[in-house]
């Protein structure tokens, strides 16, 4: 699940993040959930940190990728 949350971020480097609640749905959990020993809101500060390190990644380093 951390994961899938974590390509997700990666994906969404370039856009918008997803709010807590988007994210929520997207993964169907609730506040209150726990998922492969991830609560609900570690999974999301993976979403973010995935994000972040997907834009903070040099440009030419992104290009070799593609």
């Amino acid at each position: 699940m951390a994961y899938k949350a974590s390509l997700l971020g990666e994906q969404h480097a370039e856009c918008r993040a997803l709010s807590r609640v988007e994210f929520f749905d997207a993964f169907d959990l609730n506040i209150t959930d726990s998922r492969q020993g991830y609560s609900a809101t570690a999974l999301y500060h993976e979403y973010l940190r995935s994000r972040l390190r997907a834009r903070m990644q040099p440009v030419d380093r992104i290009e070799e990728g593609a």
